[in-house]
């Protein structure tokens, strides 16, 4: 029985052995999948940047560090998102375990103004001027993989290119090189500039290329030349000789349910440069002066974003919802406070009033201010209000009120996705109805 016994914890040993060679087999093919020997990449360094691929290198000290597999698991994933639909990425990757023999080969190819020490990531790609651009990833960051693919999709996307070679896959921006069919991803949270040269005069066009090139790293910058066809999100911009779109990622819907199942899981913003001139200036002046200001201004958070659509759109049971905005403040009316209200995914704040009452004027320059800074902060947030004089009070529990104006929360249901009914919240108006104590108010109660 014994020898039997030892036989049987033998053959699982040796069957354990065996599978844990295979997992490591099959790992470490994985993880060399996608590299190039970095002698073939410096060997064809000038055909791919000539054909606007971007090379990539990793300098580590050896492979078994968490810095390198991280690096692998990045370039993985970005992949694989890069040659779906028959796509083929147009990022080359390569590593190297000795920073000198890579200093070496950099300034055999005239890049002499980086040193390189691992561990260190480098990317290059050439713009539309033929510059050499370089990105370096250093060991003041943490080396996490989601900073590694962010720093690789921002710096190796297309730095300018034609609005008609950008195309939306699976709620993700790419440039795609018709010629050869090489995908780059854009990095959805680096903003757009978007320039409509159809409607920019020609003498302003220099400067606007100058600027343009001075703030490259900033952002993804795309141009068209026609006022036809424009897609998403840049339709409504056909009128716009220059618009900065920001993109931010919808909070709240991936924790209820896929946030792809969505096809706004991102939430825009636009800045366009005629709406935040001054009265005195031409507003289709975009001379350099003027341009490095609008930059500068929404460096500095002090632009003026584009109104909120025109419709609003249930994410629930897709129901399209006509509705009117006064400033930034959605107004409600019988047609569409149960459909507002009742959004599963949004907290709204509700001011119900009586437009004779004189509280109700205090209070409304600071709802409008409240509206327009949080909407563009907090996309799962609506400010509304709701004139009770032209409307009819729709819950019972108000009929006999006459004492407006009242703040109410109708709550998100993210956290209760089953309950078919809102929690409804009302604001002490005893604490006071200043900005801050309405603000500090709103961020305590919202989800």
């Amino acid at each position: 029985m014994d020898i039997k016994l030892l036989l049987n914890v033998l053959i699982f040993l040796i069957i354990g052995i065996y599978i844990q060679k295979i997992q490591c087999i099959n790992f470490n093919n994985l993880k060399e999948a996608d590299l190039i020997e970095v002698d073939n990449l410096f060997n064809n360094w000038n055909d791919y940047i000539d054909t606007k691929q971007r090379i990539i290198i990793g300098c580590f000290d050896s492979d078994n560090g968490i810095e390198y597999d991280n690096f692998i698991k990045a370039i993985n994933s970005i992949e694989s998102l890069e040659t779906k639909k028959g796509l083929i990425s147009s990022k080359k990757y390569s590593t190297i375990f000795n920073s000198n023999i890579l200093n070496s080969y950099l300034g055999k190819k005239g890049i002499n103004d980086i040193y390189v020490e691992a561990p260190e990531i480098l990317v290059f790609k050439k713009d539309a001027t033929n510059h050499i651009l370089k990105y370096y990833y250093s060991a003041d960051n943490n080396f996490r993989e989601d900073s590694i693919s962010k720093f690789i999709v921002e710096s190796a996307s297309e730095p300018m290119t034609k609005l008609e070679d950008i195309q939306l896959i699976d709620n993700y921006y790419y440039y795609i090189d018709s010629d050869n069919n090489h995908a780059s991803l854009y990095s959805m949270e680096k903003p757009f500039i978007y320039l409509n040269l159809k409607n920019l005069n020609n003498k302003y066009i220099s400067d606007v290329f100058n600027v343009l090139r001075q703030f490259k790293n900033q952002f993804n910058v795309v141009y068209t030349d026609e006022n036809n066809f424009i897609r998403p999100p840049f339709e409504n911009l056909k009128f716009s000789p220059l618009s900065i779109i920001k993109n931010v990622k919808k909070r709240g819907l991936e924790e209820a349910f896929d946030s792809s199942q969505f096809s706004d899981s991102y939430v825009t913003t636009i800045y366009h440069y005629t709406e935040n001139m001054s009265e005195n200036v031409y507003h289709q002046d975009l001379s350099y002066d003027f341009l490095i200001d609008f930059v500068n201004k929404y460096n500095n958070n002090t632009l003026i974003p584009q109104k909120p659509k025109k419709h609003f759109e249930n994410q629930l049971n897709n129901k399209v919802i006509e509705f009117k905005y006064n400033d930034y403040v959605l107004e409600l009316n019988n047609h569409n406070f149960i459909d507002v209200t009742g959004d599963v995914f949004k907290d709204v704040y509700v001011l119900v009033y009586y437009p004779w009452n004189e509280e109700y004027e205090m209070i409304k320059s600071i709802w409008n201010e409240l509206a327009k800074n949080l909407y563009y902060e907090r996309n799962n947030i609506i400010l509304a209000s709701y004139n009770v004089l032209e409307n009819e009070v729709l819950n019972t529990e108000f009929k006999s009120r006459n004492d407006y104006p009242e703040i109410i929360l109708y709550r998100s249901q993210i956290d209760d996705i089953e309950n078919n009914k809102k929690k409804i919240i009302m604001y002490r108006r005893e604490a006071g109805v200043s900005y801050e104590t309405l603000a500090s108010w709103i961020t305590y109660t919202s989800k």
